[in-house]
């Protein structure tokens, strides 16, 4: 083979025969070949476009095509195929000056190739790229509709839950409330009770006593000399229905009076941070409990809360196990500590109450000594009575009194 081509042979054919330019070798072409076969070595197709020496300005397909079509190497306006570009090749080799043997023997091993290659090759890579784009857009939208319902169901349900929540937390403060209005009642209702039953032993006692004769008077020693005693003893001197000695009030009387020693008032702020309307029962019992441990030291009551009664003023009656325990706390000192325990605007006041006390003469005076008198005859506890004044009997009384 010589560098005009094979004479011998016809050349490929195609629709159109190209023109064939005479071949002609120059020192430029034999130059420009050798560079040719020195830089194809460990070159990659990017670098080879792109290198200087052989900079060409066609680097697009669309290029490429135009550039073939215009040398009559493929057809004009028709995309080639693998049989056209071998046809292209195979007429470079014949047509094209300073193509030596060796460039000539591979550019016909790569027309060779070329036409080897399997035609539904091309084709069935075209249709799997035309498919799978709206398969992965399907599948993605499916995804999506999917991940929507998804949040759409977490967010019902949350809200869902927010509800039953709220209606829950409205639920429990409905109960505690209608408990604490019985509790209360119930404890108005036993009040009430114990009082009505109380009355027909006070009209018993005083029918017996008046029937009954009088004792004689002790021997006066000077130590139980009083003016509610003196009155006592004096009164029969005026009247025949007051009897001569003083009768201790009825045990009913006395019952109650031992339940309110129990007790202690607490009138707390309804702005209260954790003891006001909204607290359940329970919770201000176990707040109020945790204040009242703080007082514990050695040798002091128990502190253990029987009842809690909430007055409709806001306040709170605090019943306790014994009488002592709320002696204990109404003392000045831990009635301070019991008060900052508690925080808030918080009061303790003293637990006053009315009691009964028959056969009290209205000519006796009324003044400390009498009142510790009258405690120390009808077995109340010291210092109690603050405050004295006068009833009739109710059994005396008319209907319009």
């Amino acid at each position: 083979m010589s560098d005009s081509g094979p004479q011998d042979d016809p050349p490929p054919t195609v629709s159109q025969l190209p023109i064939v330019i005479p071949p002609h070798t120059t020192v430029y072409t034999r130059k420009q070949t050798s560079t040719y076969g020195k830089l194809a070595s460990g070159k990659t197709k990017e670098e080879l476009l792109s290198h200087p020496i052989i900079y060409s300005s066609i680097n697009m397909a669309d290029q490429a095509k135009k550039h073939l079509s215009e040398r009559l190497l493929v057809q004009v306006n028709q995309d080639p195929n693998h049989s056209m570009l071998s046809l292209a090749l195979l007429n470079i080799i014949y047509t094209a000056p300073g193509i030596t043997a060796i460039a000539a023997n591979v550019i016909h091993s790569v027309a060779i190739l070329i036409d080897t290659l399997p035609s539904h090759l091309l084709a069935s890579t075209t249709t799997q790229q035309t498919l799978i784009p709206p398969q992965l857009k399907t599948l993605a939208d499916d995804l999506k509709a999917q991940v929507m319902s998804l949040v759409t169901c977490i967010v019902n349900v949350r809200e869902t839950i927010e509800v039953n929540k709220a209606a829950t937390v409205t639920l429990t403060r409905t109960i505690d409330e209608a408990r604490n209005d019985l509790h209360n009642t119930a404890q108005v209702v036993n009040n009430s009770v114990k009082e009505l039953s109380d009355i027909p032993s006070q009209i018993k006692d005083a029918i017996l006593t008046m029937a009954s004769p009088a004792p004689p008077p002790p021997p006066h020693h000077g130590t139980h000399n009083s003016p509610y005693r003196g009155a006592l003893i004096q009164e029969p001197c005026a009247t025949t229905a007051t009897p001569p000695a003083p009768s201790s009030c009825p045990d009913g009387t006395r019952a109650n009076a031992a339940i309110k020693e129990r007790q202690i008032l607490l009138d707390i702020d309804p702005d209260h941070p954790s003891l006001n309307g909204e607290t359940p029962r329970s919770e201000m019992i176990n707040t109020i409990q945790k204040a009242l441990m703080s007082l514990q030291e050695i040798g002091s009551p128990s502190f253990k809360i029987k009842a809690l009664i909430q007055l409709r003023n806001g306040g709170f009656v605090v019943e306790l196990s014994t009488p002592e325990a709320a002696t204990w706390v109404r003392d000045p000192t831990r009635k301070l500590i019991l008060i900052e325990s508690l925080s808030g605007n918080v009061r303790m006041k003293d637990r006053t109450y009315n009691l009964l006390i028959p056969f009290v003469p209205i000519s006796t005076r009324i003044n400390k000594s009498t009142w510790r008198s009258i405690e120390q005859g009808n077995e109340i506890p010291r210092n109690s009575i603050t405050q004295m004044k006068w009833i009739k009997d109710p059994s005396r009384r008319k209907g319009n009194q």
